[in-house]
């Protein structure tokens, strides 16, 4: 089912919900840059959490920013209320929600943003304008299209653009902190280098083996006498991340 908004004018105002975890994050760039191609003049300020904001800090698609932050400032009902109050003061135009929680088809009702628009998961329809019937996988293949989908099924965009890369937004200045941390981690020389990240949050069902993960490294180092760097982050806010 593809849903044409006909009582979308051309927004002057897009809120955009960002996804919560920095895998879907990173996929529902293309998503961001195709809207930012169908409304060049329009201002798209990105709501999203801590830990994912720094994803939208210099995306060329992304004018601004508010952070949702939970465990923060919009902790607790109070907090929560703070947030819509802020939304409200916006006046945003139209709301599209890449994440597929309830939650955030309330926050853009509560909000009294007039054109909501998101898949029509976890119970939230009659809070949407346009409720999108989400694609079966079949439809969309590569995670990157879920999204590029939903502006699609809305009539946001007149098609799918194909999604070839998926490139982060990088000032040079965090390219020279990057180079110069390497360097103090002995790994700034011509050698061949592999960033390996072996974790995942919610159960073990997402990892691959933590032997299967040694077992590549070895391949690396002696296919390409690469050097291979393990990323990971703290694991005490596995389960407070929500």
């Amino acid at each position: 089912m593809i849903v044409r908004t006909a009582h979308l004018a051309t927004p002057r105002k897009i809120m955009v919900r960002a996804t919560n975890w920095v895998g879907d994050a990173v996929m529902s760039l293309p998503a961001l840059e195709a809207l930012r191609a169908r409304f060049p003049e329009a201002e798209i300020v990105v709501v999203a959490k801590p830990w994912v904001s720094q994803l939208y800090g210099h995306h060329p698609a992304v004018s601004r920013q508010i952070v949702y932050d939970p465990e923060g400032e919009h902790s607790g009902p109070l907090g929560a209320w703070r947030l819509v109050q802020t939304l409200r003061a916006e006046h945003f135009d139209l709301a599209v929600l890449l994440q597929n929680a309830f939650h955030a088809a309330l926050m853009v009702w509560s909000a009294r943003i007039p054109v909501r628009i998101g898949y029509a998961r976890d119970g939230r329809s009659a809070l949407l304008t346009d409720a999108i019937e989400p694609p079966s996988p079949a439809a969309y293949g590569h995670q990157a299209h879920y999204y590029l989908q939903l502006l699609f099924r809305a009539g946001l965009i007149e098609r799918p653009p194909p999604v070839r890369e998926v490139r982060l937004a990088i000032e040079p200045a965090d390219k020279q902190w990057a180079v110069r941390h390497l360097v103090g981690l002995g790994l700034g020389g011509p050698r061949f280098l592999v960033g390996l990240n072996p974790g995942a949050y919610f159960g073990p069902a997402k990892r691959w083996l933590p032997e299967r993960y040694a077992a590549l490294a070895d391949r690396l180092v002696g296919a390409f006498h690469a050097d291979v760097l393990i990323f990971g982050s703290p694991p005490r806010n596995l389960w407070r991340r929500q």
